[in-house]
């Protein structure tokens, strides 16, 4: 599988918030979610609760830009939130 079809089946699972998982490796790595923890989350499991706590608070996702140059890729992901206050927004998102 390539990079390209391993994003595209990784963002139209979380699109659709169901098996996206598959697309995550036993040591993946994450840095985000919180600014003041800069050292990676390791591991497909924690990184599965990260994203169904994350999954919660947007409605929809899709992809605005996939940029991708071998092994590395750059996807800009719009998202449309909705917080527990009932404020609604739509924010980019851009995920190395």
């Amino acid at each position: 599988m390539t990079t390209k079809e391993l994003l595209n089946s990784y963002y139209k699972g979380l699109a659709e918030k169901k098996e996206w998982e598959s697309a995550i490796s036993d040591d993946f790595k994450f840095t985000g979610g919180d600014m003041t923890k800069t050292t990676p989350v390791v591991g497909k499991q924690t990184y599965i609760e990260i994203i169904n706590r994350f999954s919660k608070l947007f409605t929809s996702m899709r992809v605005k830009e996939m940029m991708v140059e071998g092994d590395s890729a750059c996807v800009i992901g719009n998202y449309d939130y909705v917080f527990q206050n009932g404020k609604e927004i739509s924010g980019d998102v851009a995920e190395i």
